[in-house]
């Protein structure tokens, strides 16, 4: 029974121990989680503020592409008009040309009838002296000034009419050299917003690659954030199903405890009755004895006398020691068998002398008035048990 009792004790302290190794796991994941939680947002917020730009210059880019799709329709429309420009020039330089001959040929054909006129004045006058009377005089010469008013007319209206030809001409010209002023300002406008629709275009371009790297970043991270959720999930489980084993250990450790003590009781109490049974016989067989008074025994050993202590067992495996297991002991020494205890309320280095052997504490794990004592194997630990002893301090 004492046995069972010891097994059930180390048993409940390694579930106690790995209990809190999970515990610890649990913590550890979760603060990971946050840290990923916490670097997730930030791209999140990254992303959205990069959208927000994304969405400006593509709001920026459209009312470029509208603005050069104006002032291309605007330089179409131009280059019609300078083109019908044009053959309105032509044609006013033509209609100038044919103007200008007429005035030369009117001015050639006054020129000749003057000269005749000059030459054959003889002529002239006898045409107008044979008249048959007064009144065929006056009508031929009335002749001869209406032919020199009409040359004389018709010089100055083809004057005229070159006059306003080359007005219009020139007016057509700069007309035309106005609109090709123009022409160019709108080229070297569209030109620029060209060169911006570009750069506007490229920079979108960078900003939609910038949010695919983040959305990456970000879809790796809920990822993590949800393997992350799982692992806490299955600790979460394994830390129950760990303290329903303690509490089941703990119970069981209590029922065997009582039994222990009953039996105690019982055999305590048979010892009494046989004492008291055979000291009736002697005083029964030797009724003139002596009686001795009784003495206490002082405790064996030599140094303080620290107490009877409760002592158990532990080694280096992960089943007593957790994720601490590599043989290291808190004060930093190599754990050693026939040597190395561990105990809380005194300084490390503190010599302890158990059962004829000295022992020094270099470890933790234990309060004051419970030894823990190194071995080598967790099977010599399981059969080392539960065990009480006087404790003292040498040295």
């Amino acid at each position: 029974m004492l046995s069972a009792l010891m097994i059930m004790v180390m048993s409940f302290l390694c579930i106690t121990s790995v209990s809190a190794d999970t515990q610890s796991d649990i913590r550890d994941t979760r603060a990971a989680q946050d840290a990923a939680q916490e670097r997730l947002d930030q791209a999140n917020s990254q992303i959205a503020a990069m959208e927000g730009e994304k969405s400006s210059l593509e709001t920026y880019l459209a009312d470029l592409n509208s603005q050069l799709t104006a002032l291309s329709d605007s330089l179409s429309t131009l280059a019609t008009q300078i083109e019908e420009k044009n053959v309105e020039i032509e044609m006013t330089k033509a209609a100038h040309e044919r103007a200008a001959l007429a005035v030369e040929n009117q001015y050639q054909d006054m020129q000749t009838r003057i000269q005749y006129m000059y030459e054959n004045g003889t002529g002239l006058l006898q045409t107008l002296f044979s008249a048959d009377n007064l009144t065929d005089f006056l009508n031929r010469a009335d002749e001869i000034q209406q032919i020199q008013a009409y040359d004389r007319s018709c010089l100055a209206d083809y004057k005229e009419t070159c006059r306003d030809e080359e007005a219009k001409q020139a007016s057509l010209e700069a007309e035309e050299a106005e609109m090709e002023g123009l022409k160019a300002q709108q080229e070297a406008a569209r030109a620029q917003v060209q060169e911006l629709a570009t750069q506007t275009d490229a920079k979108i371009a960078e900003y939609a690659a910038l949010i695919d790297d983040q959305n990456s970043v970000a879809a790796d991270l809920r990822n993590q954030i949800a393997a992350q959720q799982q692992r806490i999930q299955e600790l979460e489980a394994q830390a129950a199903a760990e303290e329903e084993a303690r509490r089941k250990a703990a119970e069981e450790e209590a029922r065997l405890a009582a039994v222990a003590a009953q039996k105690a009781a019982e055999e305590e109490a048979a010892k009494a009755a046989a004492a008291a049974s055979q000291e009736a016989t002697s005083k029964t067989s030797e009724p003139a004895a002596e009686s001795v008074a009784n003495v206490e025994t002082a405790p064996s050993g030599s140094g303080t006398y620290l107490g009877n202590f409760t002592l158990t067992a532990y080694c280096a495996c992960s089943k007593c020691c957790g994720k601490y297991a590599n043989g290291r002991t808190a004060s930093g020494t190599t754990a050693t068998e026939g040597r190395t205890v561990a105990m809380g309320g005194v300084p490390f280095g503190t010599k302890l002398l158990i059962n004829g052997v000295v022992y020094t504490v270099e470890d933790r794990g234990t309060g004051y008035g419970h030894v823990d004592i190194f071995m080598n194997s967790h099977s010599a630990c399981l059969q080392f048990g539960l065990r009480h002893a006087d404790v003292y301090q040498v040295g």
